[in-house]
């Protein structure tokens, strides 16, 4: 995944979440989800390349991008892609 125009020297987390769901969460550590991070540089860009095994009746995957806070459990911003990317 490449992130471009974001804010500049941030951290954000990153999920890659299968479809259907396998389990009922998309937290990172459950099924079906892998989870990375990206920091981005000086010009707010970044990459990350997540690979994981692709669960039993998976069709799909769809993207979930948050930045967390430091003063809160609730993220400052969050982004999800707007398919399911089909498998």
């Amino acid at each position: 995944m490449e992130l471009i125009a974001a804010e500049p020297q941030a951290h954000y987390n990153v999920r890659l979440i299968q479809s259907p769901r396998p389990g009922a969460g998309c937290a990172a550590g459950d099924a079906g989800v892998t989870a990375g991070g990206l920091d981005t540089d000086g010009s707010g860009a970044g990459t990350v390349t997540l690979h994981d095994t692709i669960s039993a009746n998976t069709t799909g995957v769809w993207v979930f991008v948050d930045r967390p806070s430091p003063h809160s459990q609730r993220p400052i911003d969050f982004y999800t892609s707007d398919i399911i990317a089909p498998i």
